[in-house]
């Protein structure tokens, strides 16, 4: 049998877990977006960078073919 103090310490804990747990969540939750944010910024460097990879590409076999 649980005594009413000991059931309403169990309650106390269980409701403490359960906020330490949303928070957790929330917390995580935002550094997930951040790395998503990060991930995106290096995908449009990635493209980027192939963009003016290929214009200078471009460009060198222009002046060897104008040569």
């Amino acid at each position: 049998m649980v005594t009413k103090e000991s059931h309403e310490l169990l309650q106390r804990e269980l409701k403490a877990t359960k906020e330490a747990f949303e928070n957790y969540k929330k917390e995580n939750n935002k550094k997930l977006l951040e790395l998503m944010k990060e991930i995106d910024e290096e995908r449009k460097l990635g493209v980027q960078s192939n963009v003016e990879i290929a214009r200078i590409r471009k460009l060198a076999e222009e002046q060897w073919v104008g040569k």
